[in-house]
C-alpha cells in the first residue's frame, strides 16, 4: 500500500519537462579577445635641459626644468605570439620641449611605433617616438591581468622615453590602459 501511495505521490509532484526548440532557445552571446586597439589615460612627468647657467640670472640655479601633463593614447598591437609590433598615438598637451631655436613647445601630439615580447601578463620592449615638436626613443613595460569574456582587457603600462631633438629630455608615463571587447557575430 505505502507503495502505491509513494508512486501518486511522485506523479503529482512531477512536471514534464519539454526542451525549448533551437528558434525558442535563449542565445548566449559569444565574445571575441578584446579588440587589438585600446586606449589609455594617465601622467607624463619629466625634465628638459634649459641651458647651461651661463647668465647672471641662472647662476646657481638648476640646468633641468621640471614639466608634467596628463597624458591620453590610443596604441594597436600587431600580430600574434611572443613578439608582437604596436603603434600608437598620443597627447600631453600640459607637457613641454624646448625646440633647437630655444621656443617652448607643447607636445600636443606625437607618434610611437616598437615591439613588445613577453608573455600574455607582462610584455616589454623599445619603441621611437616623435612629433611636431621632439623625438626620441625610451622602453614601454606593459602588465596585463586576465579578463572574463565580455569584460574590458586591462593593462598598466610604464612608459621611459629620452628625447634627443631641441633641448635634450627625459620623461616617465604612468598609464592605464584597455580595450573594448568585441562581439562575435
Amino acid at each position: 500500500m505505502w507503495s502505491v501511495i509513494a508512486l501518486f505521490a511522485g506523479l503529482a509532484g512531477a512536471t514534464p519537462t519539454v526542451e525549448p526548440t533551437e528558434a525558442e532557445a535563449p542565445q548566449a552571446v559569444a565574445w571575441r579577445e578584446p579588440s587589438p586597439c585600446g586606449w589609455s589615460v594617465g601622467v607624463a612627468a619629466g625634465a628638459y635641459l634649459i641651458g647651461a647657467n651661463t647668465t647672471w640670472e641662472t647662476v646657481g640655479g638648476s640646468p633641468w626644468e621640471a614639466t608634467a601633463s596628463p597624458l591620453v593614447a590610443a596604441n594597436c598591437t600587431l600580430g600574434k605570439g611572443p613578439l608582437k609590433w604596436w603603434v600608437g598615438a598620443e597627447s600631453a598637451p600640459f607637457y613641454v620641449h624646448v625646440r633647437p631655436d630655444g621656443l617652448k613647445m607643447r607636445q600636443f601630439a606625437t607618434g610611437s611605433v616598437g615591439f613588445l615580447a613577453g608573455s600574455k601578463s607582462v610584455q616589454f620592449g623599445p619603441y621611437v617616438t616623435g612629433g611636431f615638436t621632439a623625438a626620441g626613443g625610451g622602453v614601454r613595460v606593459v602588465a596585463t591581468w586576465p579578463n572574463r569574456p565580455g569584460r574590458f582587457r586591462n593593462r598598466f603600462e610604464l612608459r621611459a622615453t629620452a628625447y634627443a631633438l631641441g633641448s635634450p629630455g627625459i620623461q616617465g608615463s604612468f598609464l592605464y590602459s584597455f580595450s573594448v571587447p568585441r562581439r562575435q557575430r
